[in-house]
């Protein structure tokens, strides 16, 4: 059998042999978090805030520009507002579990984590149903364009947009009953067996 090359990473090479077996070194009853995940779990630490801070300045910005009384007339801009909105909620929430498990001390209770995960929900899919209705108010501007004065108005605009936050916050209560905390400190919204 020839020693080992210093370059093969890992793998028992042997001249003349076209099978290479790795190498097992890694322990499974290793307490110690894999690099990978501890390095994520680092990086995750200090570019999060940055992020939602980022995205909370682009999104006031937005509004701005969103709530003049000109683009308060036009319908489009008005599920682009409520998406702002939605989008900061967000945004937020992502704030506050960052300082909820990385600058708190105390471990996350059950409250917490069903509140944050119930808003979390909330703000996720009522930003999907606006766009999903900007897109829906774009289709009839482009394809029935005489007849959009009448079915999309800004008052129909602001119905939709409400109803869709009612509704969304309807459609997520339950998360307000199946979200836990597991073990590490991960709040997930359904009730997993430990």
């Amino acid at each position: 059998m020839n020693p080992p090359c210093p370059f093969s990473c890992g793998f028992d090479v042997e001249l003349g042999s076209a099978e290479m077996e790795p190498e097992v070194s890694r322990n499974d009853t290793d307490p110690r978090p894999h690099l990978t995940y501890t390095a994520g779990t680092r990086i995750n630490e200090f570019c999060l805030p940055v992020i939602c801070v980022a995205g909370l300045t682009g999104n006031t910005l937005a509004l701005l520009v969103l709530l003049q009384p000109r683009n308060r007339q036009i319908p489009c801009y008005l599920y682009l507002t409520g998406l702002a909105v939605s989008d900061s909620a967000v945004l937020s929430l992502g704030i506050c579990t960052w300082c909820l498990t990385v600058l708190s001390a105390t471990p996350l209770r059950s409250e917490q984590c069903r509140l944050l995960a119930y808003f979390f929900q909330w703000a996720c899919l009522t930003g999907s149903l606006l766009i999903v209705f900007a897109t829906i108010h774009k289709f009839f501007a482009f394809c029935f364009p005489l007849r959009m004065t009448t079915w999309r108005t800004v008052n129909k605009a602001l119905q939709i947009i409400v109803t869709t936050f009612i509704v969304s916050a309807v459609l997520n209560i339950p998360y307000f009953f199946t979200a836990q905390v597991l073990d590490d400190q991960t709040c997930v919204g359904t009730r997993q067996e430990i």
